[in-house]
C-alpha cells in the first residue's frame, strides 16, 4: 500500500495532467484537429482508473491526501464537460458506494482503537468536511444527467445524488443544497416512470434528512410534492415509501400541516377504495402526528376529521388496516389531551 505522502503526490500529478490537457485544449481551439479530439477522448475513456483512486482519497483521514484528491477531481470536472462525464457516472456511483463500504469497515476498526475523547471523522471526510470537499466537483455531472438524460440515466443520477448527500453533512451541503433541490423538484413533477420518481423522492428525503435548514425555502413545494404522490391511487409501493420518508423529515419544518391532514383525511374518506392506498393515507397522517416539532400540534378541526376517517377503518376485515387505523385514532386522541 502506497504511503500517504505518495498518494497525495500522485493525486497532485493527476491534477496537473488534467489541467495541462484542458489548457492545451483551450489554446488549440482555433487549430484543433481530429487527433486532438482523439487524444482527449482516449484520456476520458481511461479516466475510471484515475477516478477510482481519486475517490478513495476522499475517505482518507489525512488532510493533504483529501486536498490533493479534491483538487484532481476539480481538474477532471473542468477538463471534461458535464455531458462528457455522464458516460462514467454509473462507474463513479459504484466507486463511491464501494469506497464508503470500505471506509465503514475501517471506521469500525478505528473506533475500536480510538482513545477516549478523540474526535471521530465522518465516513468520507472529503464529502462531509469543509476543509477539502469534493461535492462541487462531483455534483454538476449528476445534475446534468438528472435534467438531460433518459429515464434510466435520470434514475441513476437521483440515486447518486442521494448517496452523496447521505455521505455529507449540513455544513458541507449548505452551498449546494438549493442547487440540488430545485432540479429534483422539477424532475419529479414531470411525467417519468415510477422508478425515476421513487429515486428522486428518495434524494429529496435525503436532502431533508441531512440539510433541512438549507432547503427550508422549498418547504411549500416539497410538501406539495409529497402530498401529490401520497394521494395518487396509482403510485407504486416504492414511490409511496419514499414520499412517506420525505414527509417524515419535512413535518418539523412545515407551518401548514393542518390543511395537509384535512386533505389526506378527505381523500381517505371519499376517494380511497384500495386497501394499500388506504394504508398509505393512514400512514401519512400518522407520520405527521409522530413527527410534529416540539410545541406544535394539529388543530381541532383537522384532527377531528382525521380521527373520524381513521375510526371508520378500525374494525375493517383487513387486520393490518384495522390495526393501523386503531393506532392512528389513539395517537390523534393523545394530541387532544
Amino acid at each position: 500500500t502506497a504511503s500517504l505522502e505518495t498518494r497525495a503526490s500522485a493525486a497532485v500529478v493527476v491534477a496537473a495532467f488534467f489541467e495541462a490537457l484542458r489548457f492545451r485544449d483551450d489554446d488549440d481551439d482555433d487549430v484543433k484537429d481530429d487527433k486532438d479530439s482523439t487524444k482527449k477522448g482516449a484520456v476520458l475513456a481511461a479516466s475510471p482508473r484515475l477516478l477510482k483512486e481519486l475517490v478513495s482519497c476522499l475517505a482518507e483521514a489525512a488532510l493533504p491526501v483529501r486536498k490533493a484528491g479534491v483538487s484532481a477531481l476539480e481538474a477532471y470536472a473542468k477538463t471534461f464537460s458535464a455531458e462528457e462525464q455522464v458516460q462514467h457516472l454509473e462507474f463513479l456511483k459504484v466507486t463511491i458506494a464501494s469506497t464508503a463500504s470500505d471506509a465503514r469497515f475501517h471506521t469500525r476498526r478505528r473506533h475500536q482503537q480510538q482513545q477516549e475523547g478523540e474526535d471521530s471523522l465522518p465516513l468520507m471526510p472529503g464529502l462531509a468536511l469543509e476543509d477539502a470537499n469534493g461535492l462541487a466537483a462531483l455534483l454538476p455531472a449528476y445534475l446534468h444527467a438528472l435534467l438531460k438524460g433518459d429515464a434510466e440515466t435520470r434514475e441513476l443520477a437521483a440515486d447518486g445524488i442521494a448517496d452523496l448527500v447521505e455521505l455529507s453533512t449540513a455544513p458541507a451541503l449548505k452551498k449546494h443544497a438549493v442547487k440540488v433541490a430545485g432540479p429534483l423538484i422539477r424532475v419529479v413533477g414531470d411525467r417519468f416512470p415510477s422508478s425515476v420518481k421513487a429515486a428522486v423522492l428518495g434524494a429529496l428525503a435525503s436532502l431533508l434528512k441531512i440539510a433541512a435548514l438549507s432547503v427550508k425555502a422549498f418547504v411549500p413545494q416539497l410538501q406539495a410534492t409529497f402530498q401529490k404522490h401520497l394521494k395518487d391511487p396509482n403510485a407504486t409501493p416504492a414511490v409511496r415509501t419514499k414520499a412517506l420518508l420525505g414527509l417524515s423529515y419535512l413535518v418539523p419544518l412545515s407551518p401548514r400541516l393542518d390543511a395537509l391532514v384535512a386533505d389526506l383525511a378527505a381523500t381517505l374518506e371519499n376517494d380511497a377504495d384500495d386497501p394499500d392506498f388506504q394504508l398509505t393515507l393512514l400512514a401519512a397522517i400518522a407520520t405527521i402526528a409522530d413527527n410534529l416539532a416540539p410545541g406544535k400540534t394539529i388543530n381541532d378541526a383537522a384532527r377531528d376529521q382525521a380521527t373520524d376517517a381513521a375510526r371508520a377503518f378500525a374494525f375493517a376485515d383487513d387486520d393490518k388496516l384495522a390495526k393501523k387505523a386503531s393506532a392512528l385514532v389513539a395517537k390523534l386522541d393523545s394530541l387532544a389531551d
